[in-house]
Formats: structure tokens, C-alpha cells, sequence
């Protein structure tokens, strides 16, 4: 490479510059940074390339996916050239860490990644706090585990004073997505905090993301969410995602919610599939069903090509948690098995998961996902979600198909042998898959001779039941509980009951369930209101266990309310439980105590004895369920599917907290 003069290269630096300054559409900028790069191709240095490509990265990450390939493909030449040996030899530490903060900014993954990284490793104690921070921030959006990461780090903690708020934050954000739980952490959020009035609002968020990333309930939340509210117009799109995103895992019903959703609608425009997904699966943590998520949904939509196998996932999980039947489901649906040889194991499980949920059943789609999955190294908790999926669909469809079996029964073994490592918020669905093993209700399954199932399913009860928070009646529910406890003259009456991993709205005498059912626990499809899947197995599971459940709907129940008949439709609904409940010895009635049933009262909710023998515990559940099988010959069950009485879907989105669940 031609040497220059050091003022050539100024002058060549200066109108890199100029273009990146310039107000003119990407496309133009793009053709301007084309056009000088070709003039002065054989005199650009090390500082030349370093710069352009940093300026690529600046102006082509914020442009949509079509405009970001060309900008792509343009730098992809620009690092050839700055990766060879020449040229990279007289890199300093900025110039790696630019050329990488660009390539991440570009989603570029580029064979130069390492060799720039050895070079910033060899010159590493020149490194600044900045440059620490853009290297690691680079890794961290590659998933490169290179050797650098911890000496970085620690070339961090070494110069922490004079870090900013931005470089604080980008190393906190790197650390949680590598799960790196290095001892920088603490030291960095009270630098963060001794700054704060200096944080822009991406800082903020970056901090708020990376807490909520490491579940760390740092008292610096509180404080960073205030001073991301005093800056708020300042915010793009995706500092506005990562706030409600950690709102949503800390269940932080802060004063910023509502303004933040504004602010965020206010760009849409300008959103990423990242943000868009962020912020619909945010609303869904929060059951926030606001009048905006249409418009999200379209937004992602427009720019689905640019979505990852996590974004996709985390708005099919979106859609299934709020009901949200979007037309467009089956196009995320298909992007994300287009690119499924990206998925991680979390991104396989939320995609699993939503489809049973949202009663999105291809057989094809799941023995793919299923198969891929194999072949990745897995993570346990992930391995329950999938395994929950496959077990709603074998009991939903009656039977797993044959090329499902063997996948099923390797991945329930393996992880039947490490139930100890399941986090308490997967304990629901693992209560539920070793319920449905315990009960026959799926295929013949082989299970290890080391396997306790009873001992398993009697601890893991347990466990989901310390997890189990209440929720508010509605009024809705209070009134149909006042008209039911009448109507049945019973005093054995409880209400909002926990039965292992199971809320039962009404629980009669111990051995009946009457679910009163608000819109999310219906899809519509073709004319009729048909049953959740989920609540299909849910039910076949406290059938099993001795709990004979009937459901009411939503719409049966507005309609009787609006015939101001109540006492009809429960004479039609319960009528046989009434005869049962009256027929049946109080005495009886009384002794048969669930071992798995939660008193109503909260104070009461953990006095289950964990004394009994698995012997005591199969005997009472045994005779819960001939009571529960003898009840069944007169009791009339719900259907699966009914005809719908209204003539159009209930919108979800316009459902309010105090409407029916």
C-alpha cells in the first residue's frame, strides 16, 4: 500500500466525515461513501479504513434491512483490505474497537472478527474504557467467546474511573448476554450511578436491560428509570423496548409504563424487529392489551425479513400470552423456520410453546424444531418447554406421531434425571408433564428404573404451588361466584384454589371445578369458539387427579345475563352437580382431603403436610378419582368446541384488567 502524507490522510479522513454529516437519504450517503472509496482506493491508511467503516456502521445500522444489505456488502470489501496483515499491524485499540462496534451495528459477521480481535489483544493495555466497551459489546452481539473476553474486562476494572456512562453500560449489557457473573459488576453500577446525571437515555437502558438480564434487583433501578423519564424524548425505539422489557421481568409497575408505550408509538417507524418484539412481549408480561399492539405487530410485519429466530419467538409467545390472533402469524411462523439453523434453545421453546398455546398445531413444524433441537446443546429448562409442547399435543391429538416418540422419550429421560437443575419457573409445566406420565395420559413411555415419578410429581406440586400468586377477582367473576354458591347450596365452596400447578376458580365439595371463563380461554376459528388446548389438558390432568371440571363461557354467561335467565343456565350447567353434592355423605366428602389441594386462605396456603407416604398419596387420589368417576355419569361436561353465539372475534387487544379472564 502506497504511503501518504499525513495531510492527504486528513483531508481523506475530513470528507469521510463530511458525507457521514450530511443530511441526505442512506441510499445517497451510501453512492457518496462509494464513490470516494473507488477515487482514493490506493491511498487510504489504516486511520482511512478504520474510519469509513466505523461511519458504515453508524449511518447503515439505523436503515432498513434492504438499504443495511447494500451497506453490508459495500463494507464487506472495506475489511478485506483493513484485515490484512499491512494494513492491521498499525491498528491502534480504537480502531479495532470501531471496526468491530461497526460490523456489530451492521449485523455483519465477517472472517477479519478474530484477526481484528488478536490485534486489539496485543495492544490491549492502550485500551481505553470506550474501547473495552465497544470489543465487548461486539462479542457479545456475535456470540463470540473469544479468549479476550475476561482480560478486557479486568483491563477495564483497572481504568473504571474514567469510564463514561455509555462504556458502563455496554459492559454491563455485554456481561449479561455472555452470563459472564464477574465480579465487575457491583463496581460498575455504583460508577454507573455516581455519573447518573450524565446517562443519555440508551445508558439507561442498557443498564435496566442488563440488570433485568442477570435478575439483579439492584437499588439502582428505581433511580435509573426516573432519569430515563427526565430525558424521554430523547429516546429511539430501542431504549424504549429495553425499559418496558425490564419493567415487565421485575414486575415494576413504574410511572414510566404508559408515557414510555407513547413514546415508543410515537417512532414506530423506526423500529427494529428487536424493539417490536421487546416491546410486545413487555405488553404480554404485564397483560397490557393496549390499543398500540396492532400497530406494533404491523410494524414487525413490514420488516420481517430483518427478525431473528428470537424476535420471531418472542412475538409468536407475545400473541399466545395476550390471545392475540394477528393474520399474519403464520408469516413469523415461517421466518422463523427459514432461518431455525440460528435458534437457540430458548428461541426453539417460546416457538413451541406459543404454537400450543395459540392452538397452532403442524405436525411438520414440530418434528422439525424437535429434530434441530437434538442436535444443539441444550439447556434444561428449555428442554421442559419443549417437552410441555409435545405433551398438550400427544394428549390433545390422542397420540404423538411415530417419528415424535423417540425424541420424546430421550429428552424426558435425560431430563428425569436431572430434575434438581429445573428453575422454579418451569416447575408448572414439568408438575404437568409428570402429572400426565403419572396418570397414563400419554403414550407408553420407558422410563429409567431410577425414576420415582410419584415422589417427583408430589415435590414439584409442592414447588409450583409456593410460586402461586393470587390474582384479582374480577367483577365478572364475583357475581357468577355469588350466583353459583346460591344456586349449588353448599357451604363446601372455595374460590381461586391451587391444585398443584393448576388455579381452580371454584372448587365444590373437593372433587368439582367450575371454571368460569373469560375470551382468553377461547380461540376462534371458523364460526366457533374453540377450547385453548392447554385448558384440554389441564382438565384431562384434575380429571385424572379426582377434580371433575365444568366450564362455563364467557359468552353463554353474558348471554344468560342478558336474558336475565341465571337460574335457567345453571339449572342446564350444574344441575347435575347439584344432585350429586346432595346425594353424596357429607362425612365422605370431608375426610377425602386432596393431598395436593391449597387451602383458600393465604395464611394457611404452605400447612400441606409433606409427611405423607407416596402409598397415603396414591390411595386418596385413587378414591378422589372413583368419586370423581362416579360423579361423571351425571355430571354434563363442556364441549371442546362450541358454536359461537357472537357473529364476530372478540378483539383482545380492547379487553380491560377488569373485563372477564
Amino acid at each position: 500500500m502506497p504511503k501518504i502524507s499525513f495531510a492527504e490522510a486528513k483531508k481523506i479522513n475530513q470528507d469521510i466525515i463530511a458525507i457521514a454529516n450530511k443530511v441526505m437519504p442512506p441510499e445517497k450517503k451510501l453512492f457518496a461513501f462509494k464513490e470516494l472509496y473507488l477515487a482514493k482506493k490506493e491511498m487510504l491508511n489504516v486511520v482511512n479504513l478504520a474510519t469509513l467503516i466505523h461511519r458504515l456502521g453508524q449511518t447503515g445500522g439505523v436503515t432498513p434491512f434492504s438499504i443495511k444489505e447494500k451497506y453490508q456488502s459495500f463494507c464487506k470489501d472495506i475489511l478485506t483490505t483493513f484485515s490484512c496483515s499491512e494494513v492491521l499491524s498499525e491498528a491502534n485499540t480504537q480502531h479495532c474497537a470501531n471496526v468491530l462496534n461497526a460490523c456489530a451495528k451492521l449485523n455483519l459477521r465477517h472472517p477479519a472478527l478474530n484477526p481484528v480481535l488478536d490485534r486489539f489483544m496485543e495492544i490491549l493495555p492502550e485500551a481505553n474504557t470506550q474501547h473495552c466497551a465497544n470489543v465487548l459489546n461486539a462479542c457479545a452481539k456475535f456470540n463470540l467467546t473469544h479468549p479476550v473476553l475476561n482480560p478486557v474486562l479486568d483491563r477495564f476494572m483497572e481504568i473504571l474511573p474514567e469510564a463514561n456512562t455509555q462504556a458502563c453500560a455496554n459492559v454491563l449489557n455485554a456481561c449479561a448476554k455472555f452470563n459472564l457473573t464477574h465480579p465487575v459488576l457491583n463496581p460498575i453500577l455504583d460508577r454507573f450511578m455516581e455519573i447518573l446525571p450524565e446517562a443519555n437515555t440508551q445508558a439507561c437502558a442498557n443498564v435496566l436491560n442488563a440488570c433485568a438480564k442477570f435478575n439483579l434487583r439492584h437499588p439502582a433501578l428505581n433511580p435509573v428509570l426516573d432519569r430515563f423519564m427526565e430525558i424521554l424524548p430523547e429516546a429511539n425505539t430501542q431504549d424504549c423496548a429495553n425499559v418496558l422489557n425490564t419493567c415487565a421481568k421485575f414486575n415494576l409497575t413504574h410511572l414510566t409504563l404508559n408515557p414510555v408505550l407513547n413514546r415508543f408509538m410515537e417512532i414506530l417507524p423506526e423500529a427494529n424487529t428487536q424493539a417490536c418484539a421487546n416491546v410486545l412481549n413487555a405488553c404480554a408480561k404485564f397483560n397490557l392489551r393496549h390499543p398500540a399492539l396492532d400497530q406494533v405487530f404491523n410494524r414487525f410485519m413490514e420488516i420481517l425479513p430483518e427478525a431473528n429466530t428470537q424476535h420471531c419467538a418472542n412475538v409468536l409467545n407475545a400473541c399466545a400470552k395476550l390471545n392475540l390472533t394477528h393474520p399474519a402469524l403464520n408469516r413469523a411462523l415461517d421466518r422463523f423456520m427459514e432461518i431455525l439453523p440460528e435458534a437457540n434453545t430458548q428461541a426453539c421453546a417460546n416457538a413451541c410453546s406459543a404454537l400450543i398455546a395459540l392452538n397452532h398445531i403442524n405436525i411438520s413444524v414440530f418434528d422439525t424444531i424437535i429434530e434441530y433441537y437434538q442436535k444443539i446443546q441444550q439447556d434444561i429448562n428449555h428442554t421442559v418447554g419443549i417437552l410441555w409442547a409435545l405433551t398438550v399435543l400427544s394428549m390433545t391429538n390422542h397420540k404423538l406421531p411415530p417419528r415424535l416418540q423417540p425424541n420424546f422419550q430421550t429428552l424426558l429421560n435425560k431430563t428425569l434425571k436431572t430434575s434438581d437443575n429445573i428453575s422454579e419457573e418451569y416447575c408448572g409445566a414439568y408438575f404437568e408433564i409428570l402429572a400426565a406420565l403419572q396418570y397414563k395420559l400419554l403414550p407408553k413411555i420407558q422410563l429409567a428404573p431410577e425414576i420415582n415419578l410419584a415422589a417427583l410429581l408430589k415435590k414439584f406440586a409442592l414447588l409450583a404451588e409456593k410460586r402461586y400468586l393470587p390474582t384479582d377477582t374480577s367483577h365478572f367473576e364475583k357475581t357468577w361466584t355469588s350466583h353459583i354458591s346460591r344456586y349449588l347450596a353448599t357451604k363446601n365452596i372455595q374460590s381461586q384454589v391451587r391444585k398443584g400447578a393448576f388455579e381452580l376458580d371454584l372448587l365444590i365439595n373437593h372433587h368439582f371445578n367450575i371454571e368460569i371463563d373469560g375470551p382468553y380461554h377461547y380461540v376462534f376459528e371458523k364460526d366457533h369458539y374453540q377450547s385453548r388446548l392447554t385448558d384440554q389438558v389441564r382438565d384431562k390432568i384434575l380429571t385424572s387427579m379426582g377434580i371433575q371440571v365444568i366450564r362455563l363461557p364467557f359468552y353463554e354467561l353474558d348471554k344468560a345475563l342478558a336474558s336475565e335467565d341465571v337460574d335457567a343456565y345453571l339449572d342446564k350447567k350444574l344441575k347435575a352437580v347439584k344432585m350429586a353434592l346432595a346425594q353424596e355423605p357429607q362425612e365422605e366428602a370431608a375426610s377425602v382431603a386432596p393431598v395436593l389441594l391449597m387451602p383458600s386462605s393465604s395464611d394457611e396456603k404452605h400447612t400441606i403436610s409433606e409427611k405423607k407416604t407416596e402409598e397415603e398419596w396414591t390411595l386418596v387420589t385413587s378414591h378422589q378419582r372413583s368419586i370423581a368417576s362416579a360423579a361423571a355419569t351425571t355430571i354434563i361436561p363442556t364441549d371442546i368446541t362450541i358454536a359461537a353465539t357472537h357473529q364476530t372475534q372478540p378483539s383482545a387487544i380492547t379487553t380491560t384488567p377488569e373485563e372477564q379472564r
